[in-house]
Protein backbone atom coordinates (compact mmCIF):
# COMPACT_ATOMS: atom_id res chain seq x y z
CA UNK A 1 0.00 0.00 0.00
CA UNK A 2 1.22 3.53 -0.81
CA UNK A 3 0.27 6.54 1.30
CA UNK A 4 1.12 10.10 0.33
CA UNK A 5 1.85 12.75 2.94
CA UNK A 6 2.69 16.13 1.47
CA UNK A 7 5.98 15.77 -0.44
CA UNK A 8 6.64 12.35 1.11
CA UNK A 9 5.62 8.95 -0.34
CA UNK A 10 5.57 6.03 2.09
CA UNK A 11 5.42 2.42 0.85
CA UNK A 12 4.36 -0.16 3.46
CA UNK A 13 3.94 -3.94 3.30
CA UNK A 14 1.24 -4.94 5.77
CA UNK A 15 0.25 -8.33 7.24
CA UNK A 16 -2.43 -9.03 9.86
CA UNK A 17 -0.97 -10.26 13.15
CA UNK A 18 -3.91 -12.55 13.84
CA UNK A 19 -4.23 -15.20 11.12
CA UNK A 20 -7.51 -16.87 12.06
CA UNK A 21 -7.20 -19.48 9.34
CA UNK A 22 -4.41 -21.14 11.34
CA UNK A 23 -6.35 -21.19 14.63
CA UNK A 24 -8.89 -24.01 15.03
CA UNK A 25 -10.21 -25.40 18.27
CA UNK A 26 -8.89 -28.93 18.67
CA UNK A 27 -8.72 -31.60 21.34
CA UNK A 28 -6.74 -34.81 21.87
CA UNK A 29 -8.86 -37.71 20.64
CA UNK A 30 -7.56 -40.86 22.27
CA UNK A 31 -9.19 -44.21 22.94
CA UNK A 32 -11.56 -46.39 24.90
CA UNK A 33 -9.25 -48.82 26.70
CA UNK A 34 -10.33 -52.01 28.50
CA UNK A 35 -7.91 -54.05 30.62
CA UNK A 36 -8.38 -57.83 30.92
CA UNK A 37 -6.77 -58.67 34.26
CA UNK A 38 -5.69 -62.16 35.28
CA UNK A 39 -6.88 -63.14 38.76
CA UNK A 40 -6.26 -66.88 38.45
CA UNK A 41 -4.70 -69.33 40.90
CA UNK A 42 -1.20 -69.27 39.42
CA UNK A 43 -0.70 -65.72 40.67
CA UNK A 44 -0.99 -66.94 44.26
CA UNK A 45 2.53 -68.38 44.12
CA UNK A 46 3.82 -64.85 44.71
CA UNK A 47 2.00 -62.97 47.52
CA UNK A 48 2.85 -59.57 46.00
CA UNK A 49 2.12 -60.45 42.37
CA UNK A 50 -1.53 -59.40 42.38
CA UNK A 51 -0.77 -56.00 43.89
CA UNK A 52 2.04 -55.53 41.37
CA UNK A 53 -0.36 -56.32 38.53
CA UNK A 54 -2.80 -53.70 39.85
CA UNK A 55 -0.02 -51.14 40.22
CA UNK A 56 1.06 -51.82 36.63
CA UNK A 57 -2.47 -51.16 35.35
CA UNK A 58 -2.71 -47.94 37.35
CA UNK A 59 0.64 -46.74 36.04
CA UNK A 60 -0.59 -47.19 32.46
CA UNK A 61 -3.86 -45.42 33.27
CA UNK A 62 -1.87 -42.49 34.68
CA UNK A 63 0.30 -42.21 31.59
CA UNK A 64 -2.41 -42.49 28.95
CA UNK A 65 -4.78 -40.13 30.74
CA UNK A 66 -2.35 -37.54 32.03
CA UNK A 67 -4.22 -37.85 35.32
CA UNK A 68 -7.10 -35.82 33.90
CA UNK A 69 -10.75 -36.11 34.77
CA UNK A 70 -12.51 -38.21 32.15
CA UNK A 71 -14.61 -36.01 29.90
CA UNK A 72 -18.20 -36.82 29.01
CA UNK A 73 -17.49 -35.29 25.59
CA UNK A 74 -17.59 -38.00 22.93
CA UNK A 75 -14.53 -36.50 21.22
CA UNK A 76 -12.24 -36.07 24.21
CA UNK A 77 -9.90 -38.02 26.42
CA UNK A 78 -9.46 -41.62 27.47
CA UNK A 79 -12.12 -43.87 28.94
CA UNK A 80 -11.13 -46.96 30.91
CA UNK A 81 -12.85 -50.28 31.56
CA UNK A 82 -11.63 -53.44 33.30
CA UNK A 83 -12.51 -57.14 33.21
CA UNK A 84 -11.15 -59.45 35.94
CA UNK A 85 -10.95 -63.08 34.91
CA UNK A 86 -10.18 -66.42 36.50
CA UNK A 87 -12.64 -69.33 36.33
CA UNK A 88 -15.42 -66.76 36.19
CA UNK A 89 -15.30 -63.35 34.55
CA UNK A 90 -16.26 -60.05 36.15
CA UNK A 91 -16.90 -56.66 34.54
CA UNK A 92 -15.36 -54.59 37.33
CA UNK A 93 -15.26 -51.23 35.53
CA UNK A 94 -17.28 -50.15 32.52
CA UNK A 95 -16.21 -47.32 30.22
CA UNK A 96 -18.84 -45.06 31.78
CA UNK A 97 -18.51 -46.22 35.40
CA UNK A 98 -16.34 -43.32 36.56
CA UNK A 99 -15.59 -39.78 35.42
CA UNK A 100 -12.46 -39.47 37.55
CA UNK A 101 -9.11 -41.16 36.93
CA UNK A 102 -8.47 -41.29 40.67
CA UNK A 103 -11.79 -43.09 41.23
CA UNK A 104 -10.79 -45.68 38.62
CA UNK A 105 -7.40 -46.21 40.25
CA UNK A 106 -9.01 -46.59 43.69
CA UNK A 107 -11.34 -49.22 42.28
CA UNK A 108 -8.38 -51.10 40.77
CA UNK A 109 -6.52 -51.02 44.10
CA UNK A 110 -9.58 -52.48 45.86
CA UNK A 111 -10.08 -55.42 43.47
CA UNK A 112 -10.27 -58.78 45.21
CA UNK A 113 -8.14 -61.75 44.30
CA UNK A 114 -10.20 -64.68 42.99
CA UNK A 115 -8.00 -67.68 42.24
CA UNK A 116 -9.08 -70.49 39.94
CA UNK A 117 -8.57 -71.11 36.22
CA UNK A 118 -7.37 -68.76 33.46
CA UNK A 119 -10.52 -68.33 31.38
CA UNK A 120 -9.23 -65.95 28.69
CA UNK A 121 -11.80 -67.02 26.07
CA UNK A 122 -14.74 -66.00 28.26
CA UNK A 123 -13.03 -62.70 29.10
CA UNK A 124 -12.71 -61.92 25.39
CA UNK A 125 -16.40 -62.66 24.87
CA UNK A 126 -17.27 -60.23 27.66
CA UNK A 127 -14.99 -57.66 26.07
CA UNK A 128 -17.15 -57.61 22.94
CA UNK A 129 -20.58 -58.20 24.44
CA UNK A 130 -20.43 -56.15 27.64
CA UNK A 131 -17.63 -53.57 27.41
CA UNK A 132 -17.39 -52.17 23.90
CA UNK A 133 -21.04 -51.25 23.61
CA UNK A 134 -22.67 -47.82 23.50
CA UNK A 135 -24.87 -48.83 26.44
CA UNK A 136 -21.71 -48.94 28.59
CA UNK A 137 -19.93 -45.83 27.33
CA UNK A 138 -18.20 -46.99 24.15
CA UNK A 139 -17.92 -43.96 21.86
CA UNK A 140 -18.43 -44.04 18.10
CA UNK A 141 -15.41 -43.00 16.06
CA UNK A 142 -12.96 -43.59 18.94
CA UNK A 143 -10.36 -46.39 18.78
CA UNK A 144 -11.19 -49.43 20.95
CA UNK A 145 -8.16 -51.07 22.59
CA UNK A 146 -7.92 -54.10 24.88
CA UNK A 147 -4.89 -54.90 27.05
CA UNK A 148 -4.86 -58.55 28.17
CA UNK A 149 -2.52 -59.44 31.03
CA UNK A 150 -1.88 -63.06 32.03
CA UNK A 151 0.75 -65.27 33.64
CA UNK A 152 -0.40 -68.50 32.03
CA UNK A 153 -2.25 -70.29 29.25
CA UNK A 154 -5.95 -70.37 28.53
CA UNK A 155 -7.62 -72.72 31.00
CA UNK A 156 -11.41 -72.62 30.61
CA UNK A 157 -14.09 -73.52 33.08
CA UNK A 158 -15.96 -76.77 32.48
CA UNK A 159 -18.87 -74.98 30.84
CA UNK A 160 -16.50 -73.03 28.57
CA UNK A 161 -14.28 -75.96 27.62
CA UNK A 162 -15.19 -75.67 23.92
CA UNK A 163 -14.29 -71.99 23.68
CA UNK A 164 -11.12 -70.97 21.85
CA UNK A 165 -9.49 -67.70 22.94
CA UNK A 166 -7.88 -67.20 19.52
CA UNK A 167 -11.27 -67.49 17.82
CA UNK A 168 -12.87 -65.10 20.33
CA UNK A 169 -9.99 -62.67 19.77
CA UNK A 170 -10.59 -62.87 16.02
CA UNK A 171 -14.22 -61.88 16.54
CA UNK A 172 -13.09 -58.89 18.60
CA UNK A 173 -10.55 -57.85 15.97
CA UNK A 174 -13.23 -58.16 13.27
CA UNK A 175 -15.06 -55.43 15.20
CA UNK A 176 -11.99 -53.17 14.94
CA UNK A 177 -10.87 -53.79 18.53
CA UNK A 178 -7.09 -53.63 18.79
CA UNK A 179 -5.68 -56.20 21.23
CA UNK A 180 -2.40 -55.87 23.13
CA UNK A 181 -1.21 -58.91 25.10
CA UNK A 182 1.13 -58.92 28.09
CA UNK A 183 2.59 -62.26 29.18
CA UNK A 184 4.16 -62.59 32.63
CA UNK A 185 6.57 -65.36 33.76
CA UNK A 186 7.85 -68.32 31.73
CA UNK A 187 4.56 -70.18 32.06
CA UNK A 188 2.83 -68.28 29.26
CA UNK A 189 2.14 -69.66 25.81
CA UNK A 190 3.90 -67.14 23.57
CA UNK A 191 2.23 -68.42 20.40
CA UNK A 192 -1.20 -68.14 21.98
CA UNK A 193 -0.56 -64.52 22.96
CA UNK A 194 0.70 -63.73 19.46
CA UNK A 195 -2.42 -65.26 17.93
CA UNK A 196 -4.66 -63.27 20.28
CA UNK A 197 -2.88 -59.94 19.71
CA UNK A 198 -3.68 -57.76 16.72
CA UNK A 199 -0.02 -57.81 15.63
CA UNK A 200 3.16 -59.48 16.79
CA UNK A 201 4.64 -56.14 17.84
CA UNK A 202 1.74 -55.77 20.28
CA UNK A 203 2.91 -58.77 22.33
CA UNK A 204 4.93 -57.88 25.45
CA UNK A 205 6.51 -60.14 28.04
CA UNK A 206 7.93 -59.79 31.52
CA UNK A 207 9.83 -62.38 33.60
CA UNK A 208 7.80 -61.50 36.70
CA UNK A 209 5.06 -59.23 38.02
CA UNK A 210 7.72 -57.28 39.90
CA UNK A 211 9.40 -56.44 36.59
CA UNK A 212 6.20 -55.22 34.87
CA UNK A 213 7.10 -51.61 35.64
CA UNK A 214 10.00 -51.93 33.19
CA UNK A 215 7.63 -52.30 30.23
CA UNK A 216 5.06 -49.65 31.23
CA UNK A 217 6.51 -47.12 28.80
CA UNK A 218 6.46 -49.70 25.99
CA UNK A 219 2.75 -50.34 26.55
CA UNK A 220 2.09 -46.61 26.67
CA UNK A 221 3.99 -46.14 23.40
CA UNK A 222 1.87 -48.85 21.80
CA UNK A 223 -1.23 -46.92 22.85
CA UNK A 224 0.10 -43.48 21.88
CA UNK A 225 -0.26 -43.78 18.07
CA UNK A 226 -3.99 -44.00 18.66
CA UNK A 227 -4.02 -40.38 19.84
CA UNK A 228 -4.26 -37.60 17.33
CA UNK A 229 -5.34 -33.98 17.14
CA UNK A 230 -8.34 -33.14 15.00
CA UNK A 231 -10.48 -30.00 14.72
CA UNK A 232 -13.77 -30.16 16.58
CA UNK A 233 -15.14 -26.68 15.96
CA UNK A 234 -14.43 -25.03 12.63
CA UNK A 235 -13.61 -27.35 9.73
CA UNK A 236 -10.39 -26.71 7.78
CA UNK A 237 -10.82 -23.92 5.27
CA UNK A 238 -8.94 -23.11 2.09
CA UNK A 239 -7.60 -19.56 2.40
CA UNK A 240 -8.73 -17.17 -0.35
CA UNK A 241 -6.10 -15.92 -2.81
CA UNK A 242 -4.32 -12.78 -1.55
CA UNK A 243 -5.71 -9.49 -2.81
CA UNK A 244 -3.24 -7.56 -4.98
CA UNK A 245 -3.63 -4.47 -2.80
CA UNK A 246 -4.78 -5.48 0.71
CA UNK A 247 -6.60 -2.74 2.54
CA UNK A 248 -6.84 -2.76 6.34
CA UNK A 249 -10.16 -2.56 8.12
CA UNK A 250 -10.56 -0.10 10.91
CA UNK A 251 -10.33 -2.80 13.57
CA UNK A 252 -7.44 -4.81 12.08
CA UNK A 253 -4.00 -4.85 13.69
CA UNK A 254 -1.04 -4.69 11.34
CA UNK A 255 2.70 -5.02 11.54
CA UNK A 256 5.02 -2.95 9.36
CA UNK A 257 7.54 -5.26 7.70
CA UNK A 258 9.47 -2.63 5.75
CA UNK A 259 9.19 1.04 4.91
CA UNK A 260 10.70 2.94 1.99
CA UNK A 261 10.66 6.69 2.43
CA UNK A 262 11.28 8.84 -0.63
CA UNK A 263 11.78 12.58 -0.04
CA UNK A 264 11.14 14.77 -3.12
Amino acid sequence: MVKEAGNMAITMTLKPENNDMMCFGSVAVCADVVFLMDSSGTIASDPEAYNQEKAFINDIIDQISGGQTISSNVNQGVRVGLIRFSTKVYNEIYLDSFMSIEDIKNKVRALDYEGGKTNMARALIELVQSQFTSLRGDRPGVQNIAVLITDGKNEPSEEDRNLDPVEEARKAKDRQIEIITVGVTKDIDRQELEDIASRRDLVFTSPSFAALSKITSEITSALSPNCDYVPVTDPPRTPPPPAPTPRPGKNDVYSVYYMDIIVA
